[in-house]
Formats: C-alpha cells, structure tokens, sequence
C-alpha cells in the first residue's frame, strides 16, 4: 500500500506542477536515490524542484494507533509517535528522512545525480501523510522540534525559518491526502 499511495501522490503533483519545458530536469521527480555525508543510500519519495527553491516530499501510510493516543502516559505516546514518523530501529522515517536529505544537500555533497540542486538555496521539506489525525494541532509543533534536534541548523533567520551553510531550511509541513486532494481541485 506504502508503494501505492507515494505513486498516487506523486501523480497528483505531477499534475498539479506540469513540466512544460524542455530542459532536461524535470520540475517534479519521484524516488529519487541519493547518498549522505556517510555514503549512506536514501530515498526522496518525491521533490519538486523550481531551481532555487525545492520542496521534498515523504508519503507516509502508517496510522497513529488508538491505544496510544488514550493512554495516559504521555511520552508513551510521544514514543509511538517518533517510531512512526521520526526515527526507528529500522532507520529514518518521514522527519528523519527529510532531515537527512536537507543535510546531505546543505553538506554539497549531494546536489542531486544531474547537479539539479546545485542553485538551490531554499527547501521545504513536506509529509504528505494518509492518517488524516495528524492534520490536528499540535503534531506540527512536535514534527517541528524533532526536525531540528535531527537537522542541528547553523542558526536561525527572522522571518522563522534555519540556515545549515548557504541553505534556508523551512520547518516542516505535515499535509493529509486530504489536503493534497482539496489543493488539487482549487
């Protein structure tokens, strides 16, 4: 299903965005495979790339379980939280991953495979989620904190936003396919 609904929303950006132009990136690319600072493999499910500007997206079907939510113990719930959207004993999810991808370029040592990040000096790293629960408050400022204790930033900007070297990082924004589905149609 995980595969599925990432090809889903990669559709729909894709026509959201068309490429009407005949340079040879693309505006919108899906699975996208790059390397870190450690010459670790990942994944950038999907990444619009407006040359100076680029967003990253991470496609996430997992649901935050009930019993979780209800229990009383509060970091309980933070925990379940963190090993379905942050990090697990598996490796990076969702917030991870879009951490790690924005150091990699901040880092210039990944710029993309064709160097397509090379003028980039703003990204928005984005989660596209299918558990529509993560659209209430709250789960924005919690993704937020856990994205830059993972990303460590330089310093920060006025208007609210990182740096990491040359790099304007903005913090995350969590979307339902709800969302994307409503954007699509206006």
């Amino acid at each position: 299903f995980g595969k599925t609904f990432e090809d889903y929303v990669c559709d729909i950006l894709k026509r959201m965005f068309p490429d009407l132009s005949q340079a040879p990136n693309k505006r919108i690319n899906c699975n996208i495979i790059g390397k870190d600072q450690d010459k670790q493999e990942f994944e950038v499910d999907v990444c619009l790339n407006d040359i100076t500007e680029v967003v990253f997206f991470e496609t996430k079907t997992g649901f935050i379980r009930e019993d979780k939510i209800l229990s009383d113990d509060e970091e309980l719930f933070l925990n379940h939280l963190r090993e379905k959207y942050v990090q697990s004993i598996h490796g990076n999810k969702a917030i991870g991953q879009l951490a790690r991808v924005v150091k990699a370029l901040a880092s210039r040592k990944w710029l993309g495979e064709n160097q397509e990040f090379s003028k980039a000096k703003k990204v928005y790293p984005v989660i596209v989620a299918h558990d529509a629960l993560l659209s209430a408050p709250g789960y924005g400022e919690f993704f937020a904190s856990e994205f830059l204790r993972l990303l460590a930033p330089d310093s920060s900007t006025p208007n609210g936003q990182f740096l990491m070297g040359n790099l304007e990082v903005a913090l995350p924004i969590i979307i339902t396919i709800d969302d994307l589905e409503n954007l699509e149609t206006s």
